[in-house]
């Protein structure tokens, strides 16, 4: 049954990582900083400073860091792309359990067989 667990641990880690993907949106940069602060949009490397524009897109990663993106089209990109990757993991992992439970079943179905007797080949 590890197995199962550490399919249902990685089924419940995409799942809060497609949750994660609806909380990015618009960000605005602060006006009280003393120097302007800048970055390279996460998907088209574009430099994105705070002398330059008012706001960016931000998106949560995993760990503390945050994709940020010089557009909405960049941030909606990248999110459509994520989002289709994590749903074929997330296909991939039910139909790894679907196939653990088979397995399981069939091994207890010839355990039992053995243990009252009959010989499963």
């Amino acid at each position: 049954m590890d197995l199962d667990f550490n399919l249902m641990m990685e089924l419940t880690e995409i799942e809060l990582r497609l949750k994660g993907l609806d909380e990015g949106g618009k960000k605005y940069f602060k006006k009280d900083m003393t120097r302007p602060w800048s970055f390279k949009c996460s998907l088209c490397e574009k430099r994105v400073g705070s002398n330059k524009v008012d706001e960016y897109w931000s998106m949560p990663s995993t760990g503390y860091d945050r994709y940020r993106f010089c557009s909405k089209e960049c941030a909606d990109c990248y999110s459509k792309a994520r989002k289709n990757e994590l749903l074929a993991q997330r296909k991939q992992v039910m139909q790894n359990r679907k196939l653990l439970r088979e397995f399981y079943k069939e091994a207890e179905r010839r355990y039992m067989e053995v243990k009252r007797g009959g010989w499963v080949s």
